[in-house]
């Protein structure tokens, strides 16, 4: 709707500058509103020197709010970009599938059938061939199209095309410590259903739509109706939260009563946050096929330099090992690296260092 209007675009720049900062993910909008722009100057070449500005302006709307940023983290990181995780063992094959599992749980609601098409060689091909009817349909009605459809659509699917890629791409290249699900397929879902809906409004076989919206409707309360009770199946992350709520409750560690000054990070910081409202820091848990890092310890010792620094950690499980406690042999280790074991359990380990150490 901005058309041609300068002010416009510099709010659009100034939200989608903001959007970027509050999550990198997002740099898939900007680069989808890059594509519209320079695809809405090729096909329509009429206006083009003002949509030309109007591309510069939101672009340098953009800057004002990213730039500053990523000046300040090469002030303080020494790099425009300091975000870093291990490298991740999961296939590019796998986390595709995965994504378009999670992006069905989020349009059709049913996770039985979600996993039946994403799962299966005849379902994949089931969704295949509904996306070459659609493709015939676009190509077939396309001219028939209203202008503000045509931008809608545009911008609509090339977002979630480079959304999915960005999901599918980090969690190829990064160790993130969970699967992709649907909470991060969610954004994209209203962006397909709107592509759907203007397909299916010019589509040429017509269809009583007053009764398929009805029909459509009860669909998904029945399914969500039939999907419910899972909601309340706790996982084991879920399990873990609660053990270490339990665990802060029963018996307040120094985090809770007596952080003396100190800088504190824990792998669960929000529940110290919530339970005692503890200035806790979050950092990824550092334990990797049983192993206790040594990356995360030079990096916390670093952190905590100046003030020092207290680092609790619940075990991080799965359905065949824990974490906790740390052998005798790693305790040993991290005494000689100048760490302070205060609480070596199953459900919770808890490490300080003094401040300007050497490390």
């Amino acid at each position: 709707m901005a058309d041609n209007k300068p002010i416009t675009w510099i709010y659009s720049g100034l939200l989608t500058g903001f959007s970027y900062l509050l999550r990198n993910a997002n740099l898939g909008l900007l680069l989808s509103i890059s594509l519209y722009l320079l695809w809405n100057i090729i096909i329509e070449p009429e206006n083009r020197k003002e949509k030309i500005n109007n591309g510069l302006v939101w672009l340098g709307a953009n800057a004002l709010i990213i730039v500053p940023w990523l000046i300040r983290n090469f002030l303080v990181f020494g790099k425009l970009q300091p975000y870093w995780m291990p490298l991740s063992n999961v296939s590019l094959g796998d986390n595709i599938h995965d994504y378009l599992k999670a992006q069905l749980d989020t349009l059709i609601a049913f996770s039985d059938f979600d996993k039946l098409l994403a799962g299966n060689l005849w379902g994949i091909f089931l969704l295949l061939l509904l996306v070459a009817v659609l493709v015939h349909q676009v190509l077939t009605t396309w001219q028939c199209w209203q202008k503000i459809e045509k931008q809608t659509f545009f911008i609509a699917v090339v977002y979630a095309a480079i959304g999915a890629a960005i999901v599918i791409a980090a969690r190829t290249k990064y160790q993130w410590g969970e699967y992709i699900h649907a909470r991060y397929a969610l954004p994209y879902s209203c962006f397909i259903f709107v592509a759907l809906v203007i397909v299916f409004k010019n589509a040429t076989l017509k269809i009583n739509t007053r009764n398929l919206g009805l029909g459509l409707a009860v669909t998904l309360l029945i399914t969500r109706v039939y999907e419910l009770p899972k909601f309340y199946e706790y996982s084991q992350r879920d399990q873990t939260v609660i053990g270490a709520a339990k665990q802060i409750k029963t018996d307040q560690d120094v985090v809770c009563s007596n952080l003396n000054g100190r800088f504190a990070v824990s792998n669960y910081a929000f529940v110290y946050r919530i339970v005692c409202a503890a200035p806790v820091r979050h950092v990824f848990p550092p334990f990797q096929q049983n192993k206790f890092l040594d990356e995360s310890l030079q990096g916390w010792a670093e952190l905590g330099a100046k003030q020092g620094i207290v680092v609790s950690l619940f075990p991080y499980k799965d359905d065949k090992q824990s974490n906790l406690p740390l052998k005798q042999d790693s305790v040993i280790k991290l005494k000689a690296l100048g760490w302070q074991v205060e609480y070596n359990e199953k459900e919770n380990l808890i490490l300080s260092h003094k401040a300007n150490s050497l490390l």
